[in-house]
C-alpha cells in the first residue's frame, strides 16, 4: 500500500508549491527572518537594526546587531526585550564630541559601531557623513543594555 500524506511545514520552516523541493522538504528561514507559524510559505522579516539565526520560529529570536540596543528594558531581567526594533549606539544622543585635545583617529582608535569594549572610539554619527565622535556607551548586541 503506497500512501503519501502531506505534512505542514514546522515552525521557522517554509515552502511554497513553486520551490524545487515542493512537496519533499521544507526550507529554513534565512537569517534576519523567522516564522512563528506552520505551514507557511514565506517567512517574516525581523524589526529594524536586529538579527536572528537561520531557522528562527519567533520573533522574540530576534535581538539586536552589535553596536545597537532596544529602548525596552525588563527591570527584572536586567535585559532588553528582544523582538523589538533596535537603535544606533552611535546616534548624537550615545555620542559626545571628542574633547579638544583629542584627535579621533589619532589618539582616538575610529570604530564601525559603539560595540568596542573598555576603551574610547570614535564613531560616524548615524545621522551624517563625517561627524565623528566619541561613544559614551557599549553596545553588544543580542539582549543587552548598553553599558
Amino acid at each position: 500500500e503506497n500512501s503519501h500524506i502531506c505534512v505542514k511545514c514546522p515552525r521557522g520552516r517554509w515552502i511554497t508549491k513553486d520551490d524545487a523541493e515542493f512537496p519533499l522538504a521544507c526550507r529554513p528561514c534565512p537569517e534576519g527572518k523567522y516564522q512563528d507559524a506552520v505551514g507557511a510559505t514565506a517567512c517574516k522579516t525581523c524589526p529594524a537594526n536586529t538579527e536572528t539565526r537561520e531557522g528562527a520560529d519567533e520573533l522574540s529570536d530576534c535581538v539586536c546587531k552589535a553596536g545597537y540596543y532596544s529602548p525596552y528594558l525588563n527591570i527584572t531581567s536586567g535585559s532588553t526585550t528582544s523582538g523589538t526594533t533596535c537603535i544606533a549606539c552611535h546616534s548624537v544622543d550615545m555620542t559626545q564630541e571628542p574633547e579638544k585635545t583629542d584627535s579621533c583617529g589619532t589618539e582616538i582608535p575610529v570604530a564601525e559601531f559603539c560595540d568596542v569594549h573598555s576603551k574610547p572610539v570614535c564613531v560616524n554619527e548615524a545621522s551624517s557623513g563625517n561627524a565623528f565622535r566619541v561613544c559614551r556607551s557599549y553596545c553588544p548586541g543580542g539582549s543587552v543594555w548598553p553599558k
